[in-house]
């Protein structure tokens, strides 16, 4: 009997001091950057200014979804290519599904301290592609880097 109550009160006692969304969840989240047409630079810079990632299109970048104790971290994505209108792109996200377990379950340090604290709390959210509109019908537009010509003069010592 007495180990039947003491294995009662470790596995309640698991229960109040785990965060639910730290099991179960991550607090960095991989997140794909795509572009129509590709060959976009994206720059993504969180929201203390500090640029996180600078890529061509298509990439994934793992971004970390909190900034601290209850603060979830916010990221704009700033797509630019030569002929093409940029785009600024806010990246959303919110409040993991799994934070809320923690009420249902009674975990109040992982309510209050181990989900805040790890950031677990939060999600970062998928970015779909983004379209760019063309503003330029310069055919120089069309070329990729590959397809431009380059020519080379060797100098002659004298």
């Amino acid at each position: 009997m007495k180990r039947s109550a003491l294995f009662v009160s470790l596995c309640a006692a698991a229960t109040l001091m785990s965060g639910c969304a730290a099991i179960v969840s991550d607090s960095d989240y991989p997140v794909a950057f795509n572009s129509t047409p590709s060959g976009a630079t994206v720059n993504v810079i969180n929201e203390n200014n500090i640029r996180v990632a600078r890529e061509k299109t298509p990439f994934t970048t793992t971004l970390k979804a909190s900034d601290g104790y209850f603060d979830r971290m916010r990221y704009t994505a700033t797509f630019e290519k030569a002929c093409y209108e940029g785009r600024t792109i806010p990246l959303q996200g919110g409040v993991d599904g799994w934070y809320w377990v923690n009420i249902l379950f009674g975990g109040l340090i992982g309510l209050f301290i181990v989900d805040p604290v790890t950031g677990s709390m939060y999600t970062v959210d998928s970015l779909p592609p983004v379209v760019m509109d063309r503003v330029s019908d310069d055919p120089q537009c069309d070329l990729t880097q590959d397809q431009t010509t380059s020519v080379s003069i060797p100098l002659r010592a004298g």
